[in-house]
C-alpha cells in the first residue's frame, strides 16, 4: 500500500475535500435560512390570524406589534442559533484539518526514516560482501596461483595461473519429493525416476593449431558444423529442431534441440541415476523377463526336451522382453514398478495377439516373482540363465547342459528353491537436449541443457522445461 502524501495525491485529496465541504456548507446554510424564514412566517401568521396578539417590540428603529413582533422575535432566535452552530462547525473542521496535517507529517517522517534504514541496511550488506571477498581473496595460495571463488557453493580454491577453465556442470536440479510423489503412477508410492535438469558450460571446442587454440572469433560456419555433428548423435536421437534461446524472437541465439532416449540404472535409495549402455539395459530386462516367466516355464516345456526346450523358453522370454521394453518406452508402463505375469479365467497367460497379462507385483513380493515355484521350475531358470538370444548359434556345451537339466538327478529335484537373483533397477529415460553456442562470451561458450524424465511423465513434465528454456537470458 502506498503512503498518501508522497505522490501528490494527499494534497489533491485535501483540496478536493475542502471544496466539497465548502459547497456542502453553502447549501446547508441556504436551507437553514429558508427554514428559519418559513418558521418565522408561520409564527407571524399564527399570532395574527388565530391569537390576534397585541404584543409589541420597542427599539431605536421603531415600535412593532402583533404578528410583526412575533416574526422578528422568532427570526432573532433562529439566526442566533444558526451562528452558534456555525461557530461549533468551524471549530470541528479546524480540528479535523489539524489532525490530517499531523497525520501526513507523521507519515512523511516514517517514510523518510524507513528509507534511511533501508540505505543503512544496503550499505551494511555491501560492506559485508566486500569484507568477505577480501577475506576470501586473501586466502593462502602458492606462488603463481590464482584464487577462484564460487559464491553459490561458498568455496574457495587456488589454481595455477596457466590453467584455463574447462567447463562443467553449472546447474543441477531434480524434481522435489512432493512433486515426484504427485507424478507417481497409482501402482507405486513414489516416482523413482523424477524429472531432472543439468546444465553444462564449456569452451567452444576448436582444433588446436601449432599446439595452441585459435584466438579468432568463432564463425557461423563453425557453429553450424558443431550443431550438424550433434544433430545425428547416434541411434537414440529421434528428432532435431533449430530454435532460439536467450531472448525474445529473433533476439535469441540460434540453438539446436534434440530429443531421444537414454538408458539408466537407478539407485533406489538416493534416486541417483547412472547412464548405461543399451546392452546392459537389455541384459537386466532379459533376466527380469526370465524371473516373471519362472512359474510358467514347466507348463510350456514339459513335453519337450533338449534344444527344443531351450528354444521355447527363449521365445517366451524374448516376447515378454519386447512387450516390456515397448511399454516402458511408450510410457504405458513404468520401468521402476515391478510386474508379474498372471493368468486369465481360462488359465492363459497371453491374449490372442501374444501379449502377456501383467499386473503390478504385491508390495511384499517386489521382484521375487518365483518364490512359490517348484524346484523343477527353479532348475529350469538356472539352466537358461546366460543362454544366447533367439537366432544365434548354441554351442555344444550349452546343449549338453540343457540335456542334463532335462533329466535332473533325484537329489537335486528335492533341493529347496533358490531365491531369484536381485536385479538392478534400469529404465529408459526420455531426453531433451539443447545446444547453444554463445559467440559473444570470451571465450565462446557452449551451453548444454539436458532435461530427462520417465517416458510415462515426459509429455507433462516437458512443458516445465519449455518454461525454463524461455526464461534463459545471457548476461553481457
Amino acid at each position: 500500500m502506498s503512503d498518501p502524501g508522497f505522490d501528490g495525491t494527499a494534497g489533491e485529496n485535501t483540496s478536493d475535500w475542502r471544496r466539497l465541504s465548502a459547497r456542502d456548507n453553502s447549501v446547508t446554510n441556504l436551507l437553514t435560512i429558508i427554514s428559519i424564514l418559513v418558521i418565522c412566517g408561520a409564527v407571524a401568521f399564527a399570532l395574527f390570524y388565530f391569537i390576534d396578539s397585541q404584543a409589541s417590540i420597542d427599539s431605536s428603529v421603531g415600535s412593532f406589534g402583533g404578528a410583526v413582533a412575533g416574526f422578528l422575535a422568532t427570526a432573532y432566535l433562529g439566526f442566533r442559533q444558526l451562528n452558534q452552530m456555525r461557530s461549533a462547525d468551524g471549530e470541528q473542521r479546524r480540528a479535523i484539518e489539524a489532525l490530517s496535517t499531523t497525520r501526513l507529517d507523521v507519515q512523511r517522517t516514517h517514510e523518510r526514516e524507513r528509507e534511511r534504514l533501508q540505505r543503512l541496511l544496503d550499505e551494511s550488506k555491501e560492506r559485508e560482501a566486500e569484507l568477505r571477498h577480501k577475506v576470501l581473496r586473501g586466502a593462502p595460495a602458492p606462488e603463481s596461483f590464482e584464487i577462484e571463488v564460487d559464491e553459490r557453493q561458498r568455496i574457495v580454491l587456488a589454481r595455477p595461473e596457466d590453467w584455463a577453465p574447462k567447463g562443467g556442470v553449472i546447474f543441477n536440479y531434480q524434481q522435489g519429493p512432493r512433486a515426484a510423489k504427485a507424478a507417481a503412477s497409482p501402482d507405486s508410492d513414489e516416482d523413482m525416476l523424477p524429472a531432472s535438469l543439468i546444465v553444462y558450460a564449456y569452451p567452444f571446442p576448436r582444433e588446436p593449431v601449432d599446439g595452441a587454440v585459435a584466438s579468432t572469433a568463432v564463425t557461423d560456419e563453425e557453429v553450424e558444423a558443431f550443431y550438424a555433428a550433434r544433430q545425428h548423435g547416434g541411434g537414440t536421437y529421434s528428432l532435431a529442431a533449430r530454435i532460439r534461446i536467450g531472448g525474445e524472437g529473433q533476439a535469441g541465439i540460434p540453438s539446436l534441440r534434440v530429443t531421444g532416449l537414454d538408458w539408466v540404472e537407478i539407485d533406489t535409495v538416493t534416486r541417483a541415476t547412472r547412464t548405461i549402455l543399451w546392452q546392459d539395459y537389455r541384459g537386466v530386462l532379459d533376466e527380469r523377463a526370465d524371473q516373471m516367466l519362472l512359474p510358467y516355464y514347466e507348463r510350456f516345456t514339459s513335453t519337450v526336451s533338449g534344444l527344443e526346450r531351450h528354444g521355447v523358453r527363449t521365445a517366451l522370454r524374448q516376447a515378454l522382453f519386447q512387450q516390456l521394453n515397448d511399454a516402458f518406452i511408450s510410457g504405458q508402463l513404468r520401468a521402476t514398478t515391478q510386474y508379474v505375469v498372471v493368468q486369465d479365467a481360462n488359465g492363459a497367460i497371453q491374449d490372442a495377439a501374444g501379449q502377456f497379462f501383467l499386473k503390478p507385483a504385491p508390495a511384499d513380493q517386489g521382484a521375487k516373482t518365483g518364490e512359490n515355484d517348484s524346484a523343477a521350475g527353479v532348475e529350469n531358470l538356472r539352466s537358461d540363465v546366460g543362454s544366447p538370444p533367439a537366432g544365434e548359434a548354441v554351442d555344444s556345451a550349452s546343449t549338453e547342459g540343457n540335456e542334463a537339466q532335462t533329466h535332473p538327478a533325484p537329489e537335486r529335484a528335492t533341493t529347496q528353491p533358490l531365491p531369484p537373483k536381485q536385479l538392478p533397477v534400469v529404465s529408459p529415460v526420455a531426453l531433451l537436449r539443447v545446444y547453444c553456442v554463445n559467440k559473444n562470451l570470451d571465450p565462446p561458450t557452449v551451453f548444454e541443457f539436458d532435461f530427462t524424465d520417465d517416458p510415462s511423465d515426459f509429455t507433462r513434465s516437458s512443458e516445465i522445461f519449455d518454461g525454463i528454456q524461455q526464461s534463459v537470458r545471457f548476461l553481457t
